[in-house]
């Protein structure tokens, strides 16, 4: 049996029909399984099954956040297969069942990678946990409820869903007969399963950082799961800690020095997010791998079309996209493909708001999609009103979306004053906050606006991707330099930055190099615009993509050779052809 790659992350977004992301972590892992079928890669997935998601999200008429959650149901889903496997952990000193789901992405030659999502829902009889007065008073959790949603804040419900992703995936795969040869951990949330490998190897350290991989994606220590072992002591069986404290810290459980500590190789997302993530971790050799996106997936169906006349060959090598001709008629089909996306994007506005906002096709669209997190900075374009009137008044329109984690009150206020600056500039310049942000809200924002807009405080923009899928649809960007920008800008061939990389962060200067570059943007004439429409398909689209991302982690992290990586890509071009 051929040896696998076994790629664990704590979300993988599919499409937004299935509620199994939360973030830009799990489209990222969404889009790196996607690649790596395109290239027939011997891969498997392990994440984990939210039986309720993430959350709904609407926006109320006050501006705020409202959450509900609706269940998921893989049963009725044709595409989730039940597997008979049940593996047992033992979390507080109980046996917790595990079940696994699969879900296969079909790469563009036919090839499979297989998609294991682990539940424990209806697995345990709706026994209740016996964790003691540190378990919230009113609180009542059953073992069954691990899976039930992503990311909740209770440490004790973070360490027992990790331990079902680490533990509990790497006994799933090993009940499958899944032989693999690496195991990537897709930031800290499945560190566990170095435990398991200890275990295996009779705590040989060496033996397992020879089986693991690593990718870090947090640029602050605050962003890395740190647990007391206290909750560990309460959750953990003794036998499954034995030597935790060597690797993953004395007085506290480190998630990521855990992973680090038993990885052979480690990775950050962007040059950037090495250089401060050496500087955070400077006991370990840190590589980069940029952050790509997958090409198909996020460019828009009247784009393809257009790539698929002038740049035949794109969809299995996107590098080609670099080779975009500079031509009138080119540019004319593609501007024209671009209006027919700008139509859909504002159909869905007037749906969005009653009719409310009609957006007009000859002013800038502005758009603006994310998580709603403070360091992002949504509200930063609003922080001069009367300025922005002035420079946008009857030019600019502005689109916005984004979800805030339910415990997150700041990122809440956020979206509030989000809404609140839209209102104050809405007699001049017209613009929507648009609720329930999901994969296909964030393909048609990405295609559909005409400038796309980021504005993260220095350095805490790991990579950061919707620049990317801007680019891959020839929207270019208006960015602080962070991030994949610091790479990706060509300053007014791709798009253009908002004061320099190493200025220091401060809110009302920021703020004013961004009304500054936005009121330049708003003066160019078409020739010098469509400069940095054709710029960003040529030097973006054809580079930050995850085809050569995991053409990389290939290479460096999973140490596929390169020969069989090459036959790879050739058998993909001749099934291409023969179909």
């Amino acid at each position: 049996m051929e040896k696998m790659i076994a790629y664990f992350s704590m979300e993988v977004g599919l499409n937004a029909r299935i509620p199994t992301y939360s973030g830009g972590l799990g489209i990222l892992a969404g889009d790196t399984l996607r690649s790596a079928a395109d290239l027939g890669l011997p891969v498997v997935a392990v994440t984990m099954l939210p039986n309720n998601g993430f959350f709904e999200q609407i926006i109320g008429k006050d501006g705020r956040q409202l959450e509900f959650y609706k269940p998921f149901f893989p049963q009725i889903n044709d595409d989730f297969v039940p597997l008979s496997e049940r593996v047992k952990i033992k979390i507080a000193g109980e046996d917790v069942s595990i079940r696994a789901w699969r879900y296969d992405i079909k790469g563009l030659s036919g090839h499979i990678v297989p998609v294991y999502f682990l539940d424990t829902n209806g697995e345990n009889g709706n026994r209740p946990w016996k964790l003691g007065p540190e378990w919230p008073s009113g609180v009542k959790r059953t073992f069954d409820d691990i899976t039930s949603h992503l990311y909740e804040s209770n440490p004790q419900y973070k360490i027992a869903q990790q331990m079902v992703l680490g533990f509990g995936g790497f006994e799933m795969l090993k009940g499958l007969g899944i032989d693999v040869s690496t195991y990537h951990m897709n930031e800290g949330h499945a560190a566990f399963l170095t435990l398991k490998l200890l275990q295996q190897y009779g705590y040989d350290a060496d033996r397992v950082k020879a089986k693991c991989v690593f990718t870090t994606h947090t640029p602050i220590p605050a962003g890395h799961d740190v647990f007391s072992y206290e909750y560990i002591d309460q959750l953990i069986d003794e036998h499954d800690r034995k030597d935790l404290w060597r690797y993953a810290g004395q007085n506290e459980v480190n998630m990521t020095h855990l992973a680090m500590d038993l990885s052979r190789y480690i990775n950050a997302v962007s040059p950037k997010h090495t250089k401060v993530s050496r500087a955070m971790f400077p006991n370990y050799a840190i590589d980069e791998i940029p952050n790509g996106v997958h090409h198909i997936t996020w460019t828009a169906p009247e784009i393809q079309d257009v790539y698929d006349k002038y740049v035949p060959g794109w969809r299995r090598y996107p590098s080609k996209l670099s080779e975009f001709p500079e031509t009138n008629q080119a540019l004319s089909e593609l501007v024209t493909a671009q209006n027919k996306i700008q139509t859909r994007l504002f159909n869905e506005v007037r749906y969005a708001t009653k009719n409310v906002v009609n957006l007009e096709p000859d002013r800038l669209t502005l758009g603006f999609a994310r998580r709603a997190a403070g360091y992002k900075r949504g509200d930063l374009i609003f922080k001069n009103i009367e300025r922005l009137k002035r420079i946008g008044s009857n030019k600019l329109q502005i689109i916005m979306a984004g979800k805030a984690h339910p415990a997150d009150q700041p990122g809440k206020d956020l979206i509030y004053r989000m809404n609140e600056g839209l209102s104050e500039i809405s007699s001049e310049i017209k613009g929507a906050y648009l609720q329930g942000y999901d994969i296909e809200l964030g393909k048609l924002m990405t295609s559909g606006s005409k400038v796309w807009l980021n504005n993260p405080q220095r350095p805490l923009e790991a990579s950061g991707t919707s620049g990317m899928k801007a680019a891959l649809n020839g929207r270019p960007s208006l960015s602080i330099v962070d991030g994949w920008w610091c790479e990706g800008l060509k300053e007014g061939i791709t798009g253009w930055a908002i004061g320099n990389e190493s200025d220091p962060n401060d809110d009302g200067k920021d703020a004013e190099a961004l009304h500054d570059k936005l009121e330049y943007i708003l003066n160019l004439r078409g020739p010098e615009f469509n400069r940095a429409v054709i710029g960003a398909i040529k030097h973006n689209g054809s580079y930050f993509n995850t085809y050569r991302m995991v053409m990389q982690y290939a290479k460096k992290a999973w140490l596929i050779d390169v020969p069989q990586i090459e036959r790879s890509v050739q058998n993909l071009e001749g099934r291409i052809m023969a179909a």
